[in-house]
């Protein structure tokens, strides 16, 4: 389900008191910045949206500029949008299926997330295992793996400058 669609407008309460803190580090110097997580969290890798997203990210952007900052942030390497239950969560994994995504794929009998990720951070994160994304549960901030998290994307900041 996408704002395309008209279905996907779902009720937003506010934010939680405070913004994940601080910058947790990794191995790669690759500059990135970080998604801020709340409730249930629908991520995509811009660079698959780019590819598969009909009329790529710079459609993707107009279809979601009335959420953005509200429901929808990302940084430069993931785009993030949010559901309040797994109902919800389970209406946009449909959306973006609709539009050419394939959400998972099996993969040593088991089944991973592939072209985006569902992640519960409250619930402990992604959940399924997801090769592409790095998730920090202390701080609810998820990068792309193998980069360094870095500026906050979040409710106040819906996008990287």
């Amino acid at each position: 389900m996408t704002p395309r669609d008209g279905a996907s407008k779902l009720s937003l309460v506010p934010g939680r008191a405070g913004k994940p803190g601080g910058r947790p580090r990794t191995n790669s110097s690759i500059a990135s910045v970080a998604i801020g997580l709340e409730f249930i969290d629908v991520v995509v890798p811009i660079t698959r949206i780019r590819e598969a997203y009909p009329g790529g990210w710079e459609q993707c952007l107009l279809d979601y500029a009335p959420l953005l900052g509200r429901r929808v942030w990302h940084d430069r390497h993931l785009f993030r949008d949010g559901a309040l239950t797994p109902e919800d969560a389970r209406r946009l994994v449909e959306g973006w299926s609709v539009l050419g995504f394939e959400p998972a794929e099996q993969r040593g009998g088991a089944l991973h997330w592939k072209d985006l990720c569902v992640i519960q951070s409250s619930h402990g994160g992604p959940t399924r295992p997801c090769r592409w994304l790095a998730f920090d549960a202390t701080q609810r901030i998820a990068h792309l793996a193998g980069t360094d998290p870095g500026p906050l994307a979040w409710r106040g900041a819906p996008a990287p400058v």
